[in-house]
């Protein structure tokens, strides 16, 4: 419910949920800041992708994408790609598997590993990220009939252009709708 909240941009549920939201972003950040160890550099996550937003990836190399949800990925590659590939059959979808590239010294973004919290504990090696996380679209590679590998680098939220795409789209949001405000967690 609540990634298809952000997802969809539902304010009226979102509004409901800002303490859940809060809540669980922070929880995340305490986490990552007492994680006795380093992540692993290489995350995987697979899933089924609109063929119309795969063209529109496709069509923007060393592009940007962003995910507007808490963003579930796996340390385990093999999970990652039985997602993608459970996709393949649907004629709507393209079966995507994001091969992402992490740097734990990025320390504005908020990531960790919540084996111990998760409901499906350690077999699924799951790495949970807060909402808005960026990375630059790299290599697109087939891996069979209607699958994909699409590799991923994680970059800062102070990247320039990130920064000039903010600003551009304040200045347009100012311009046509002053009761619109940028939010910060």
């Amino acid at each position: 419910m609540l990634n298809g909240a952000l997802r969809n941009q539902a304010t009226d549920v979102l509004h409901k949920l800002g303490f859940f939201i809060r809540d669980l972003h922070n929880e995340l950040h305490q986490l990552q800041r007492s994680a006795p160890f380093r992540l692993s550099v290489i995350i995987y996550r697979g899933q089924g992708l609109n063929r119309n937003d795969f063209k529109r990836i496709q069509s923007t190399p060393n592009g940007i994408i962003s995910f507007h949800n808490f963003l579930s990925t796996s340390r385990s590659e093999n999970i990652a790609r039985l997602r993608a590939k459970s996709t393949t059959d649907s004629h709507e979808l393209v079966g995507i598997f994001f091969h992402m590239t992490v740097s734990p010294s990025i320390g504005d973004i908020i990531f960790v590993s919540i084996d111990n919290q998760s409901d499906f504990g350690f077999d699924e090696a799951e790495v949970l990220f807060s909402i808005n996380t960026i990375f630059r679209i790299g290599q697109i590679e087939p891996l069979g009939p209607n699958l994909d590998r699409i590799r991923l680098t994680l970059i800062r939220n102070d990247d320039q252009e990130i920064q000039q795409l903010t600003q551009y789209l304040r200045e347009e949001i100012s311009v046509h709708d002053d009761s619109v405000s940028f939010w910060s967690i």
